[in-house]
C-alpha cells in the first residue's frame, strides 16, 4: 500500500511539473563577458537538479570508497566472531560428551580466533585439561582466563577449578584456603559449599562441617559425605587420556 501512494505522489507530481512548465515563460541570462548566453527557466531548473544529484552520487561514491578499509576490517571481525562462537559452541558439547582431548584443542582455537572469547574459552580448555588429570596445563589456561580483558569475570571459576584440582589430589588445608578466598570475592553458591564441605571433612574441621551443612540446608541441598579419594600428583602432567 505504501509503495502504491509512493508511485501515485510521483506521478501527481510528474503532471504538476509539467503543469508548471508549460505556463512558465521566463527565461535566464548568463552573463561572463564577453559572452552572454540566454536559456529557458525550465531549462535552467532541470539542469540544476541534475548537477545537483551528480553531485550527491560523486559524494556518496567518495564516502563509500573511504569507507571500504573499515567494512572490510569489521566483515573480517564479524567473520572472527562467529568462528571463535562456533568453535566455543563445538567445544562445549565436546567437553559435555566426554571427549576431552577435542574438547581442549577446539576452546584453545576458539580462545586465539578473537578476544571476546577468550575468557570463557580458556575455561572450557581448564575443564578439560582438569577432565584429562593434566594439572600443569589446567593452571595454565586458568591463568590465560584470569589475564584476558574479562579476567575479573573469570575469577570465580578460576578458584573452584583449583579447589576442585585441590580436592582431588586430597590437599584438604589448601583446598580450604581457595574456597575461602572464593567466599569473600563472590556471593555464595550450594556448589561452592558443597566443596568446602568436603574440605573441611578432609581436615576434620567438625565445627566448620556443623556450619556448612547448615548453610547447605538452607540453599535446600542434602549435605553427603564425599567419597574418599587418593591423592593426585597435579605438579606434572597426567599420562591417562
Amino acid at each position: 500500500m505504501r509503495g502504491l501512494l509512493w508511485v501515485l505522489g510521483l506521478f501527481a507530481l510528474a503532471v504538476g511539473i509539467s503543469l508548471a512548465a508549460n505556463v512558465n515563460d521566463g527565461y535566464l541570462l548568463l552573463v561572463v563577458p564577453p559572452y552572454r548566453g540566454e536559456i529557458s527557466l525550465n531549462l535552467a531548473i532541470i539542469v540544476l537538479f541534475l548537477v545537483f544529484f551528480l553531485v550527491y552520487a560523486l559524494v556518496r561514491a567518495a564516502a563509500l570508497t573511504l569507507s571500504l578499509p573499515r567494512k572490510v576490517s569489521e566483515f573480517r571481525e564479524r567473520r572472527a566472531r562467529e568462528k571463535a562462537l562456533a568453535l566455543l559452541g563445538d567445544s562445549v558439547r565436546l567437553l559435555f560428551e566426554g571427549r576431552y582431548e577435542r574438547a581442549l584443542k577446539s576452546a584453545a582455537k576458539a580462545h586465539v580466533a578473537t578476544p571476546a572469547a577468550e575468557m570463557p574459552a580458556a575455561l572450557v580448555a581448564a575443564r578439560a585439561a582438569f577432565a584429562l588429570g593434566d594439572f600443569a596445563r589446567m593452571r595454565e589456561w586458568l591463568d590465560r582466563a584470569v589475564q584476558s580483558k574479562r579476567g575479573r569475570e573469570a575469577s570465580g571459576a578460576s578458584l573452584m577449578l583449583e579447589a576442585e584440582m585441590l580436592l582431588e589430589a586430597s590437599r584438604f588445608p589448601e583446598a580450604a584456603e581457595v574456597l575461602a578466598r572464593l567466599r569473600e570475592s563472590s556471593r555464595e553458591s550450594a556448589a561452592a559449599l558443597r566443596l568446602e564441605l568436603r574440605a573441611q571433612q578432609g581436615c576434620g574441621n567438625q565445627g566448620e562441617v556443623d556450619r556448612i551443612v547448615r548453610r547447605l540446608k538452607k540453599h535446600g541441598v542434602a549435605a553427603e559425605a564425599p567419597a574418599a579419594v587418593e591423592p593426585v600428583d597435579i605438579t606434572g602432567e597426567s599420562a591417562a587420556r
